[in-house]
């Protein structure tokens, strides 16, 4: 099991170096404006999960444009809510998790970006 202490990164463009428990659940946090995956906002909810022993626990982090002034962030929120469905379905495919196993969480201006393209991945969605 990783740890907040051991993390490990995905990045957009190759995770396939990545080992992945098949099965199992996911959690995603998703972070709210001025802030990243990494914000203290974030860290409660992520170690719940960690002792709960879920098997996978992804942090989107979208801090370039969360630290944008709100208005310009708000304005991208779509896109980026849109991007981050897209590369956790990939994610997801590679996990091979039913829908009914994976949570979504997001924080403030993070929900609102994945309410839109949120339920093409999993009907629970956490509001915080």
């Amino acid at each position: 099991i990783r740890s907040i202490q051991d993390p490990v990164v995905i990045a957009s463009n190759d995770s396939s170096h990545i080992h992945l428990e098949e099965r199992g659940d996911i959690k995603l946090l998703i972070h709210g404006w001025n802030a990243d995956a990494e914000h203290t906002s974030m860290q409660p909810v992520r170690n719940a999960y960690l002792r709960l022993n879920v098997s996978h626990v992804v942090a989107a982090d979208w801090r370039e444009i969360a630290g944008m002034p709100y208005i310009f962030a708000r304005d991208l929120i779509g896109v980026i809510g849109r991007r981050i469905c897209e590369l956790f379905k990939g994610f997801v495919a590679r996990v091979k998790v039913s829908p009914e196993n994976i949570h979504i969480v997001g924080h403030s201006l993070g929900n609102f970006s994945i309410k839109k393209d949120g339920n093409s991945i999993s009907s629970i969605i956490y509001s915080l």
